[in-house]
């Protein structure tokens, strides 16, 4: 096949690749979740992010990901550094770190209150009454508003995880201790985010759906859109519950079902989008967070002042600063997500479903959604000048389905030099590519990223999708692809998570050790090895799972 979407520049060439660089490995995570061509082409955009990000730390063992196109799936590996580059980046590197290890969150909020700017300048406008010239300057808006949430998800993502790996490092170094042990775990724990607080809105919003006398309909309406209008049938109760719903989605709805998918709608636009959240949270008494709260703030304090009394005196002012910043990345972590990922592709819907409207009212497209064939340089040219894209449509339509049939090998190269090569980059190797510790003496029927600590043993869930979260039951393992922000009202009804991708600084190794949840990440195959039903022993300490029985 040729290169997807006739873009040859992108394209994965074996023999000059593997000539570059000793492995590449299959983007399954962030590939799966591009449902259309202009979601596809606009992830390529957010991975450029990766190289400014290393740039802007001069980051000495790497500049960044290298990402290939094959046949409609993103391959990854890292650009390393030269011996001669290293020694040139370590003095500025050591220079542009340290305003982050001395005050992190001063550095974080600047650019929040960036984002939050250009957020507003967008949510302003109305995009039904704009004028075609306004809504281009919206779209042309929301695309600088694009790239630079990826460049500032990557300056976040290399700063805590570079904290956070010399944190680790300092650790081993004086400690014996790695982010594996439970003592670096219960360092990290007990934090607060916008993520958790979308979680909580989504609770208390069961709560009082069921003080008002809704939870007979959440219970009997499996269909959410229909949901919705018999809640608006309700007289005063169903009003209020949903004119609270209406704020609360203000303030924290402006998220899709995936990171990348640009093309479908966010809470703000479809309200029932929350409901498979909600009514999983009617089944939790208590939010799970608050509950286990208390004690990781606890167990926290006192994992701070047993690793302190450990560390020399000449070492425990340095050690405290480091540790101080690296406990950011459980916020970071996970707040980025918001800010970044959730807000880049719900502002684009509200402005490319505009645009695809007025497009196929004007014959340009069959259908409004086929604006989601075209690249923003397309579309922002059609806006003024309305030249036809049926021919564009059919062509991309027809690739997007051939690429879409096929099943990438998990890496390209020598998959024995997948630890050094990712090792070199902090956001890499944490974050997104799994690099399961495999330890045969352990006779384990999978291995993964040891990502929170804790063993328990239960019955097996495969879950894959968000219109299965119904079938859910508490008690259960949730064994899933990986998850994302949608996806954590099951945390609270969980007795283990265990994930196909994933580093151990995941969505779902974050999120568990504040549910005080055992999470495997990383185990490649834990959804094609594991089904439903199966009895599994979850070791969240050493990152093994035995199937007990079958």
């Amino acid at each position: 096949m040729a290169a997807y979407y006739g873009w040859p520049a992108w394209e994965f060439v074996e023999a000059r690749d593997l000539s570059t660089h000793k492995v590449w490995v299959s983007d399954r995570k962030e590939t799966l979740r591009t449902i259309t061509f202009l979601d596809y082409w606009l992830l390529f955009q957010y991975a450029n992010g990766f190289a400014p990000g290393a740039d802007y730390f001069q980051l000495p063992s790497a500049r960044g990901a290298d990402w290939r196109d094959r046949e409609g799936w993103i391959l990854v590996s890292v650009k390393p550094t030269t011996e001669e580059e290293q020694k040139q980046r370590e003095p500025e590197f050591r220079k542009r770190i340290a305003p982050w290890i001395d005050d992190f969150g001063k550095q974080y909020h600047k650019y929040v209150d960036e984002l939050n700017g250009m957020i507003a300048k967008i949510k302003a406008v109305d995009m039904e009454k704009a004028t075609d010239w306004d809504l281009k300057r919206a779209f042309e808006d929301w695309v600088e508003f694009y790239v630079y949430a990826a460049e500032v998800h990557f300056i976040w993502m290399y700063a805590w995880t570079i904290i956070f790996t010399q944190f680790e490092d300092v650790c081993k170094e004086l400690l014996n201790i790695d982010k594996h042990e439970r003592l670096f775990n219960d360092l990290m724990g007990g934090t607060d985010h916008k993520l958790l607080q979308t979680d909580r809105g989504l609770w208390r919003l069961a709560k009082q759906a069921m003080e008002l006398g809704l939870e007979p309909l959440f219970k009997s309406t499996k269909d959410n859109k229909k949901l919705l209008t018999k809640i608006s049938q309700e007289g005063k109760n169903g009003q209020k519950w949903l004119a609270d719903l209406r704020e609360f989605n203000n303030e924290y709805g402006w998220r899709t079902v995936t990171n990348w998918d640009v093309s479908t709608p966010s809470w703000v636009e479809d309200p029932s989008m929350a409901f498979p959240a909600i009514r999983a949270f009617m089944d939790q008494p208590e939010f799970a967070v608050d509950k286990h709260r208390q004690r990781l703030v606890e167990a926290r304090g006192k994992a701070e002042k047993e690793v302190i009394s450990r560390i020399p005196e000449d070492d425990r002012e340095w050690f405290i600063k480091l540790m101080k910043a690296a406990q950011w990345s459980s916020v970071v972590g996970e707040e980025h997500i918001f800010y970044c990922e959730n807000y880049s592709n719900a502002l684009g819907r509200m402005v490319t479903k505009e645009v695809g409207e007025r497009f196929a009212k004007a014959g340009m497209l069959d259908d409004p959604l086929d604006v989601y064939c075209l690249t923003p340089e397309e579309i922002t040219i059609r806006i003024i000048l309305r030249f036809d894209a049926h021919d564009t449509v059919k062509i991309r339509k027809k690739q997007h389905e051939e690429f879409r049939k096929v099943e990438p090998p998990p890496f390209f190269g020598n998959p024995e030099a997948i630890p050094e090569t990712f090792g070199k980059d902090p956001a890499l190797s944490l974050a997104v590519v799994p690099v399961p510790r495999v330890r045969p003496e352990l006779k384990a029927d999978l291995y993964g990223t040891t990502a929170a600590p804790g063993v328990v043993e239960g019955i097996a869930h495969v879950i894959t999708s968000e219109e299965h979260f119904h079938e859910f039951k508490t008690g259960e393992i949730l064994v899933t692809l990986e998850t994302s922000s949608s996806w954590t009202p099951l945390f609270g009804m969980a007795k283990a998570v265990i994930t196909d991708v994933g580093g151990a600084a995941s969505h779902a190794a974050l999120l568990g050790r504040e549910y005080g949840l055992p999470v495997i990440s990383g185990t490649v195959e834990g959804t094609k090895k594991i089904k439903t039903g199966m009895r599994l022993k979850a070791d969240g300490d050493l990152g093994a799972i035995y199937i007990l029985s079958k």
